[in-house]
C-alpha cells in the first residue's frame, strides 16, 4: 500500500456520521444481523482483530486531520 492508500481507510472513518462505512463495518452489521457466519466474517474481514473488536463494541480511535 502506498500512502494514498492508507488515507482512504482514514478517510472513510472520518465520513462514518455522513453514512460512510468500511468493510469491516459491514461485516459487522452482518454478523450482528445474523446474515453471515462469524467465521465466515473472519475468512474474509481485511482485519481480523478489528473486527473482532469491533463486535465486542470497541471501536477503532478517529485518526487525525487528513
Amino acid at each position: 500500500l502506498n500512502e494514498e492508500d492508507t488515507k482512504l481507510g482514514d478517510a472513510i472513518r472520518i465520513g462514518k456520521e455522513e453514512g460512510m462505512q468500511d468493510f469491516t463495518e459491514s461485516l459487522r452489521q452482518l454478523v450482528v444481523a445474523g446474515k453471515v457466519e462469524r467465521s465466515t466474517a473472519f475468512e474474509v474481514a481485511p482485519n481480523v482483530e478489528a473486527l473482532k473488536m469491533a463486535l465486542k463494541g470497541i471501536t477503532i480511535a478517529q485518526p487525525g486531520i487528513l
